[in-house]
């Protein structure tokens, strides 16, 4: 059966508010629930076919649902208080430019920023560790093109024009050393506060950033207007003896290789209030721990960028070196890019202490040594046995390079699912089995793997999620809800999953047409918030994207499940054959309604997954 609903019987009630001469504004909108009671959700037009007079036409299963009608106040979408460009520090612009131009080129998913430029006003952003609220932490910059008509190409106009410009996302830009200096960033779609300036329906509030994906409006008086992803849960202390290793799931299908670390014991509250959850973000000594971490490792990336070359080890392929001669090297790690590391180098430590590296090939890594409780970052080079050629400097500029990105698919094959509201599964479905149900059904049309999602027998997983198509898919994310065991909070509408609970929700799922041999499966799934970067798990991501398939992922501090489909990785050099750093990001699918793909950098990451799914020999 179809409903359709249409504005016009209400015309007279608007123009009611409406008197002549008035210099207020309202907005009206349509909102459908299946009881009385609720919830109600608003219906957008968007998501539904519409009759000859433009009217949305809205299915129902059984023929009985309820509607009505609210008018409000007129939505502002406008950021809220800007700083001209021109009074932005000099130091702050040239390292959003230096990434805008490093982005410009190659990246083949959504419209890119190969014809780009500042938009005139940018937006501060408070963070509480990092000068409290009332110091900027960072600098929102919206990206508009630039063959937008407000203003001539190579040049920042003083004044937006009547018309806005297209959204081609927006670079957050740090104003210290405490956080990397390009914290996030999105090249489509509206910036966090323009979001957050239409769900707190006003631009008259100070954003503040809590860690990656958390976003707060706040009142004159420091109260929340509007909130951008979940509180979590307030992390247990003993988080800090618990997590100092990665805890990881191993297993594969054909092998019948099955690992599994313990899973720690930790307890867990809910916070009552925002300011709540204030007060112990700038308390809790798990959030002291965090944030001082992540200023260690954007100190790391300030260095480089600031001109000061990290430490630099260099072995001969085919010979061995010995470093740190009579040093007791506590721990060690080699990351690679494009080699793995074991073809790099091996290492091991010395008989009389120290290091031993064999060079296996030529190629870059990046090494961390711990020694005496500190932590370095060290350059691996293996070069060649023969004297390298000169260096050639044609058009090279020193620092950071351009990007270079791996992609699983593109934003259009991305299932567009949210959270959903039902009484039932802690008012919000959980960010947890959205990210899941987003992969199971990626899986299921970009693999073509019928049995990854939802019945077993054909492809009945939709890209899309609205009232009128939600029902396979509620269906399942009801399930996915159970497994992951999401904590429901009784303060609000959120509800958490705890990372071992989202491993074994997604492994649990595909569990049944692993057995009947429908599909094959093989994964490395891992968590933690206190290792170093990038961690274990965020590499994860990166393989399984490398290797084609897309990657739940856990961004912030426990805050938000996405997926990430994409990859991208920066060299700096100071010449043309030497790499001295990198640094890594990941493209992610939210799971948020209305809102495009955002990039977080890989140290932003608390859990990973490289999962594979395939079809078995008994698949449909």
């Amino acid at each position: 059966m179809n409903l359709l609903l249409s504005v016009g019987a209400f015309a007279i009630a608007i123009f009611a508010l409406c008197p002549a001469g008035a210099q207020n504004s309202v907005s009206i909108w349509h909102e459908q629930a299946e009881g009385p009671a609720g919830p109600w959700e608003r219906v957008d037009p968007g998501d539904y076919a519409t009759d000859a007079n433009g009217n949305p036409v809205v299915p129902t299963d059984s023929g009985h649902r309820y509607f009505r009608t609210r008018i409000g106040k007129a939505v502002e979408t406008t950021p809220p208080q800007t700083i001209p460009l021109e009074k932005i520090p000099t130091s702050t612009l040239e390292i959003a430019s230096t990434h805008l131009i490093s982005f410009a080129d190659g990246d083949a998913d959504g419209p890119g920023w190969s014809d780009a430029m500042f938009a005139p006003m940018a937006t501060p952003v408070y963070e509480p560790y990092i000068g409290g609220v009332e110091t900027p932490a960072y600098l929102e910059i919206k990206i508009v093109p630039r063959s937008w008509e407000g203003g001539e190409r190579g040049s920042f106009p003083r004044d937006l024009p009547d018309d806005s410009p297209p959204d081609l996302g927006y670079i957050l830009v740090s104003l210290t050393e405490q956080d990397f200096p390009i914290a996030e960033f999105a090249t489509e779609g509206r910036t966090p506060c323009e979001e957050l300036a239409e769900k707190a329906g006003t631009n008259r509030f100070k954003a503040v950033r809590f860690g990656a994906t958390f976003y707060a409006a706040e009142g004159a008086n420091g109260e929340l207007l509007a909130n951008s992803g979940v509180q979590p849960i307030k992390p247990d202390p003993a988080m800090l003896k618990e997590l100092t290793n990665d805890h990881v799931s191993m297993g594969d299908d054909d092998t019948g290789v099955l690992e599994d670390s313990p899973h720690p014991a930790l307890s867990h509250e809910h916070y009552e209030s925002y300011a709540d959850f204030k007060e112990d973000y700038q308390n809790n000594p798990v959030y002291q721990f965090l944030n001082l971490r992540r200023q260690r490792l954007a100190q790391m990336e300030w260095d480089v960028t600031n001109g000061k070359r990290p430490p630099l080890l260099i072995v001969t392929a085919g010979r061995t070196e010995l470093f740190f001669e009579g040093e007791r090297v506590e721990s060690f790690r080699l990351v690679a890019e494009d080699l793995d590391p074991e073809r790099l180098a091996s290492i091991a430590p010395g008989r009389a202490g120290g290091l031993q590296i064999d060079g296996n090939s030529i190629g870059h890594g990046n090494l961390e040594v711990r020694i005496s409780d500190k932590t370095t970052s060290y350059v691996l080079q293996i070069v060649d046995d023969n004297p390298p050629p000169r260096e050639p400097r044609d058009n090279f500029v020193p620092g950071w390079q351009p990007a270079k990105y791996s992609y699983a698919g593109a934003w259009k094959d991305q299932p567009r699912h949210y959270q959903i509201k039902k009484n039932d599964l802690c008012r919000l479905m959980g960010c947890g089995p959205v990210a899941w149900s987003i992969y199971f059904v990626w899986v299921e049309r970009m693999k073509n793997v019928k049995g990854a999602f939802g019945k077993f027998d054909l492809i009945d997983g939709s890209l899309s999620q609205t009232v009128s198509n939600s029902s396979t898919l509620v269906k399942e994310q009801r399930e996915l809800h159970d497994l992951c065991d999401v904590i429901c909070s009784p303060f609000g509408d959120s509800g958490a999953t705890w990372p071992p609970d989202m491993t074994e929700g997604g492994l649990s799922y595909s569990w049944i047409s692993a057995l009947t041999q429908m599909t094959k499966r093989s994964w490395h799934i891992g968590w933690t918030s206190l290792d170093p970067c990038p961690p274990s798990h965020g590499l994860y991501c990166r393989d399984a994207i490398k290797g084609g398939y897309v990657a739940p992922v856990g961004l912030g501090w426990l805050w938000h499940y996405g997926v990430a489909y994409g990859y991208a990785y920066q060299e700096f050099k100071f010449s043309p054959n030497t790499v001295y750093s990198r640094k890594r990001f990941l493209k992610c699918n939210m799971g948020w309604k209305d809102s495009g793909p955002r990039w977080y950098n890989l140290c932003d990451t608390f859990w990973g997954a490289n999962l594979k799914i395939w079809n078995g020999p008994h698949a449909p």
